[in-house]
């Protein structure tokens, strides 16, 4: 699966607040220790992630 969004800021690891509503998706991800990556273009970013079956 791969996410698109129009921010050239690379995808970073980071703890959110209980109080925050965003910020989660790479900690999810993280959990299942699947592979992990970006890819820049002149648009933003696709940020992608392949799960073992």
């Amino acid at each position: 699966m791969d996410v698109y969004d129009s921010s050239i800021e690379l995808p970073r690891m980071r703890r959110p607040s209980d109080l925050e509503t965003s910020d989660r998706g790479l900690s999810i991800v993280d959990g299942s220790r699947p592979q992990l990556g970006w890819t820049l273009s002149p648009y933003g970013k696709s940020v992608w992630f392949h799960l073992l079956a």
